[in-house]
């Protein structure tokens, strides 16, 4: 083989290197635009678990809160039929 046909088959095997480089850095930028779709999904999911999250935490304060107040309600209405027993219904007697 001469020169010449050294430099060819030379050229040809730095274009098809040069061409699967380049395929790879297609394939690799893919890749990334799939990562970022994926985090950007991952990011509003993140969101909106948060807001519900949050919206569940009030509702479960809220029930929370009422229990209280009813159980305050009851003790104290238990606290008044016990003095009314207690008193004969008349409070002006026991104060």
């Amino acid at each position: 083989m001469d020169k010449f046909g050294q430099v060819l088959t030379k050229i040809a095997n730095v274009k098809e290197l040069a061409l699967a480089n380049v395929e790879k850095a297609l394939a690799r930028g893919e890749k990334l635009q799939v990562l970022v779709d994926k985090s950007e999904a991952l990011s509003q999911s993140a969101n909106k678990f948060e807001k519900t999250s949050k919206r569940v935490r009030d509702v479960f304060w809220w029930r929370n809160a009422r229990t209280w107040l009813m159980l305050a309600a009851l003790i104290l209405l238990v606290a008044l039929v016990g003095t009314g027993f207690a008193c004969k219904w008349n409070f002006g007697h026991c104060f």
